[in-house]
């Protein structure tokens, strides 16, 4: 309609409407393509909210399972105290036995600090990591899975040094264990076969026990540190996923 119009005004000279007809088409493409644009940042918009809720999801996933992690070494390096105490009294207190047993059943285990990466792999992987806006959340991001990177190197470094001192006690200490029950499992002092009075004396196994418990603090204290990464960035992407969204 407004073609024929347009052809009609050109007809009659009439140019101020020709002028006209030109703005309005003008104005109105301008607008179609703001319009455009607008919806477009929405949808984004929309899409980088939904990704942050899925990071939120993973952080939240993440420190919960550290945590207990954590709670796990802790234990563990409790109860090791348990045994170096008993060792330098050489005698076990009724009180203390399943602490003692599960003490040695449960030296050395200790469990990584966890990061659930699968939306951030995903968003990298798929070309899409800038839909996330706020360069510093990003960066925030980005920062936490590279220390979880480090704090997985550490570890690494740790079981290394700590598998001679495990391997000593193995080769001194037996269990009976009949039947699957668990790497996390408690033990009974009775399922357990030692010379007590042999391992009073024995400096090396003291040692052993000793340096084990040592690097379990460590990792206590640096899978604690993590956990304050995590609680940082998601800090940060609660913050972002607060703002409002684009109307």
């Amino acid at each position: 309609m407004i073609i024929r119009r347009f052809t009609q005004h050109i007809k009659k000279q009439n140019w101020f409407a020709v002028g006209l007809d030109m703005m309005v088409v003008i104005l109105g493409i301008f607008f179609g393509f703001q319009l455009t644009e607008w919806n477009e940042e929405r949808i984004s918009r929309t899409e980088e909210k939904l990704y942050l809720k899925r990071i939120q999801a993973d952080i939240l996933e993440s420190i919960e399972r550290t945590e207990k992690g954590i709670e796990y070494m802790q234990r563990n390096a409790n109860r090791s105290t348990v045994i170096l105490r008993s060792l330098e009294k050489c005698n076990i207190s009724t009180d203390n036995e399943d602490e003692f047993a599960s003490g040695l059943y449960q030296l050395g285990k200790a469990t990584p600090a966890f990061l659930v990466t699968t939306t951030i792999d995903e968003l990298r992987s798929t070309g899409k990591w800038n839909i996330i806006q706020n360069v510093e959340v990003r960066e925030k991001i980005s920062a936490m899975h590279a220390a979880h990177k480090s704090v997985l190197s550490v570890f690494s470094q740790v079981e290394g040094r700590l598998l001679p001192h495990i391997n000593y006690v193995d080769s001194v200490v037996s269990y009976e264990i009949n039947e699957p029950i668990g790497g996390a499992a408690s033990m009974s002092l009775e399922n357990i076969k030692y010379d007590f009075k042999l391992l009073c004396g024995d400096t090396r196994f003291y040692n052993a026990i000793s340096t084990v418990r040592n690097y379990a603090f460590d990792l206590v204290s640096q899978n604690s540190r993590i956990v304050s990464v995590y609680k940082n960035t998601l800090d940060k992407v609660n913050r972002e996923i607060s703002t409002e969204t684009i109307n």
